[in-house]
Formats: structure tokens, C-alpha cells, sequence
């Protein structure tokens, strides 16, 4: 288990202007480094103090002396308050070490992998003052709050960001048809009501609709376990969800296109091509990518537990996969990830350097209504194409589906057909395969 370290950092960039009793001018605020495996995030401690008065050795807040007091035309009847202030600080501080330490217990204890940032955000929901704004108008909302809070700790930010969405949607539905959302009152009806709403007002396409009201049963699943009375009209509620949609996936020509182009000089590129390959020829999914270490990668395979499904995976390596992997042999991390956003950026700009620019429809429902816009391909491209062109390149090789699916993870076929992208001109090959 990581441990974490904690370094203080006073501001002196940063003084304060003055205005207030607590931020006089000449003070400066002092802020709390949080690491964990030398990642770091940074916490206002809501301390300031005159830069003087910092003990850095032993992380205290003093006095301020006299003499100092005179440079920042303070007179003595100022000091005692100074003094007085310095001490309550000092608890402030103490209490700010003491609920991390207490934090980082629990997690401990519950056998989770904290990173800085979910000690930040634990601290920030311990720290939150009760507002009567904040608090929640039914019961309904208190769940929903504490099933994310309870959840922080073994999702990934990203997972969660939909539980947060769907909160906020139920909120502005409320006041909007200016009637309480509770366990009671959420049924068939009130689901059908909330969709139209969703359409309507947010002008949502029938995907993120889809995913909304799931989450939202989800919700009311998970209260029910927790004995919870939740009305039981809201399972008949049946969500439409669109089941042909495009997978956009390299063909073996662009795969191949990519693989040889020259990238001297392009580092950014270069970069996001090696990753972005590495992919598609070994079906993991970015947030995998970014879990991979050298410790995981084994002579003829890779061994890992995958993030989204806590799938233990044994993926074998291939003259393509080592190829990349040889290339950041003595560097600390097999493969130069960034962020998923900046991945993405920067495998648009790639895939537009490398020529593809066909143009593909995209088909989305939004209600009845159907929506249509064309995009070139270099623009659909995303870090998730290449877990899909590992599924339709390996098909098309000639690897089984069963084989595919066990490489890459694929629980059931029904998940795995979706990614299957079989051109009319591979149907044509089949066909005369088959039949002649």
C-alpha cells in the first residue's frame, strides 16, 4: 500500500491584499502539498500569516517579533492578537494532519489504492460547511450524495462523473416541473416524464439518454438492497437504446499507413502513434494503458488486472507489441501516456497528417427524431478505436472470436458483436468464400 507525504508551501508569491482581518496585507496564505507515489495535489490549508512567522523545520506558525511587527507598521497593541491567531492555526493545521491520517486509515482498512487526489476530495467533502442551500431536498438526493461520496474511493473520477450529471438533471427537473423527486414518486411515469425532459429541454441524443436513466435505475436498485421503499413501477419502464451504431476502426491499410509513417521530428506524434498502435494490437483499453508498468509485462505476455471489470488478463505479446515496447526499454514507464483528452488531440491531428479523410455518417436518435452529420474519420478517431480495430483487424486475420474475445476481454458476445466492424466488401469476401 502507497504511502503519502505531506510538505507544507507558503505563498509568498502570492500576499494577500488586505480586507480582511484574517488576510491583513503583507500576509501570505500557506498551502499543503499532498504526495502519493510523487503524484501531487495541492490543498489551501485557509491558514496566512506574515512569512516571518512561519517555522518551516517544524512546521509551526509563531509569534511574530517586534521587530518585524515595524516593517509591516504594526504597533505592539497588534502583537497579542498575532500571537493569539498563531495558536488557533496551529490546531487548524494539526486537525488538517489528523483527518488525513484518518482518511488514509479508512482507506487502508478497506484495502483501496489512494491516490493524492481522493485524499484531497475526501478532505474537501470532511471540510464542507452544512449550507441550507447545499442540503438536499429529500432523501432522495441524501442517498444519491452518499452513494457517490462512499464510491469516490474505488472509481475512477471519470466513472463517477455520470452519478454526478444525473444528480444535477434530477435537481433542475424538480424545479422545472416544480414537483419533488422522491423514492416514491419516481415510477413508470415519472421516468417517462424525465425522458421527455431530457430530450426536450437538454437536447440529449438517445445514447446519452439511454445511459441518464440506466444510471438512474441503478440508483434506485442499490436503495431498494439498502431497504430502502422505492416505488416498483419505475421497472416496467423500458429504455430505448440504439443498437446499430457505428464502430470506427482502422482497416488494415490505415493500420498499416500509420505503422510506416515517418514521424522524425514529431515527437508529439510519434508518441501518440505508439500508443494508439500499441491498442490495436493488443485490445486494451486506455485506462488500462495508463496501469501498465514493467512489472506487468512478462517475456511472451502481459499480465494485468483490468481496471473497468477487475478481470485478471493475460494478453500475449506479438512482433508489433515489442517493437513499441522496445523503444521505451530505459525509460520508467512502458509507454508515454498523457491524458485522454490530449491523446485524443493529439491522435486527431495523427490520423489527419496520415491522409483519412473519408467521410463517415453518424446516425443519432434524439427522441423520434432522426439526426444525421458527417465527419471525416481522422475527426471520430478516438483512443477506444483502437481496442475496436484490435477486434475487427484480429477477425480479419483470421483469429477466432472466441480468441479475440479472450485477449481483449470481452465477456459475452453480445458486448463484443457491437465492436465488430465487418465492411460490405468483407461480407462480399465471405459470401464468395462460402457459397462461391
Amino acid at each position: 500500500m502507497a504511502k503519502y507525504t505531506l510538505r507544507y508551501w507558503l505563498r509568498i508569491d502570492k500576499p494577500n491584499k488586505g480586507g480582511t482581518k484574517k488576510q491583513d496585507a503583507g500576509t501570505v496564505p500557506l498551502h499543503l502539498i499532498i504526495s502519493v507515489k510523487g503524484d501531487r495535489v495541492y490543498h489551501n490549508t485557509g491558514v496566512s500569516m506574515y512569512p516571518e512567522q512561519w517555522d518551516d523545520k517544524n512546521g509551526k506558525v509563531t509569534a511574530l517579533s517586534r521587530e518585524f511587527a515595524k516593517k509591516y507598521g504594526l504597533r505592539q497593541i497588534d502583537l497579542p492578537p498575532i500571537t493569539e491567531q498563531a495558536e488557533k492555526d496551529n490546531a487548524t493545521l494539526n486537525k488538517l494532519q489528523d483527518d488525513i491520517k484518518a482518511i488514509t486509515a479508512r482507506f487502508e482498512l478497506d484495502g483501496v489504492q489512494y491516490s493524492s487526489r481522493m485524499i484531497k476530495d475526501e478532505l474537501a467533502q470532511k471540510l464542507k460547511p452544512a449550507t441550507k442551500k447545499d442540503a438536499p431536498t429529500d432523501e432522495l438526493f441524501q442517498f444519491m450524495d452518499n452513494y457517490i461520496r462512499m464510491n469516490e474511493a474505488t472509481r475512477k473520477a471519470g466513472s463517477l462523473q455520470v452519478y454526478r450529471t444525473v444528480r444535477r438533471r434530477l435537481a433542475e427537473y424538480e424545479s422545472y416541473a416544480k414537483t419533488k423527486v422522491t423514492f416514491t414518486n419516481v415510477d413508470y411515469a415519472f421516468f417517462e416524464a424525465f425522458q421527455a425532459y431530457l430530450y426536450d429541454a437538454h437536447d440529449l441524443n438517445s445514447i446519452t439518454v439511454a445511459k441518464q436513466l440506466s444510471t438512474l435505475k441503478t440508483f434506485l436498485n442499490y436503495a431498494e438492497k439498502r431497504g430502502l421503499q422505492v416505488n416498483q413501477n419505475y421497472k416496467a419502464f423500458k429504455i430505448e437504446r440504439d443498437t446499430d451504431l457505428e464502430v470506427i476502426a482502422l482497416t488494415q491499410d490505415e493500420f498499416n499507413t500509420l505503422w510506416e509513417m515517418d514521424l522524425a521530428g514529431k515527437p508529439r506524434l510519434a508518441a501518440i502513434r505508439d500508443v494508439f498502435m500499441f491498442s490495436c494490437v493488443t485490445g486494451m483499453r486506455f485506462s488500462d494503458l495508463e496501469q501498465l508498468n514493467w512489472n506487468q509485462i512478462k517475456k511472451d505476455y502481459i499480465q494485468q488486472t483490468v481496471t473497468k471489470t477487475k478481470a485478471k488478463l493475460q494478453i500475449p505479446l506479438n512482433k508489433y507489441s515489442r517493437a513499441i515496447l522496445a523503444k521505451y526499454e530505459d525509460c520508467p514507464r512502458p509507454l508515454p501516456i498523457i491524458s485522454n483528452q490530449k491523446s485524443n488531440d493529439a491522435l486527431h491531428d495523427l490520423c489527419k497528417e496520415a491522409g483519412f479523410y473519408d467521410m463517415i455518417e453518424i446516425v443519432r436518435m434524439k427522441g423520434n427524431k432522426v439526426e444525421k452529420n458527417t465527419y471525416p474519420k481522422h475527426q471520430l478517431i478516438s483512443m477506444h478505436s483502437g481496442r475496436k480495430s484490435f477486434a475487427t483487424l484480429s477477425l480479419k486475420r483470421g483469429m477466432n472470436a472466441q480468441n479475440v474475445m479472450k485477449i481483449g476481454g470481452w465477456r459475452d458476445y453480445k458486448s463484443f458483436a457491437r465492436y465488430v466492424n465487418i465492411s460490405s466488401e468483407d461480407a462480399q469476401e465471405a459470401m464468395q468464400s462460402v457459397w462461391g
